[in-house]
């Protein structure tokens, strides 16, 4: 399994970047993501969402630390870049708007 070794900043945490694309797209978008260890799903921001044109499978409830609210599902295709490698999975993410830095 492949290790990824990165920049650790204490006020943002691990910060990378991520290929996301619509499932079986041809066009794959890079955005900034966040390694939370600690997540039990994978969460990304309504910018993502309309960049990419995502359109939902679903609504799911999300807990977060602070609340729980009903969020959109969507199906996306992630790529990790770790050195000469590219890692391509597919995975259900939810859309997620209250995160405290809200570039990610």
């Amino acid at each position: 399994m492949p290790c990824i070794s990165q920049a650790f900043d204490s006020e943002t945490g691990a910060i990378l970047d991520v290929g996301v694309a619509a499932l079986n797209a041809d066009c794959t978008s890079i955005f900034q993501g966040l390694i939370d260890t600690g997540a039990s799903k994978t969460c990304i921001s309504p910018e993502v969402v309309q960049k990419l044109g995502l359109k939902p499978i679903g609504r799911q409830q999300m807990q977060s630390a602070s609340h729980v609210t009903s969020s959109a599902v969507y199906v996306v295709d992630i790529f990790l870049f770790i050195g000469e490698q590219m890692l391509k999975e597919t995975l259900t993410v939810i859309e997620y708007c209250n995160h405290p830095n809200p570039r990610f």
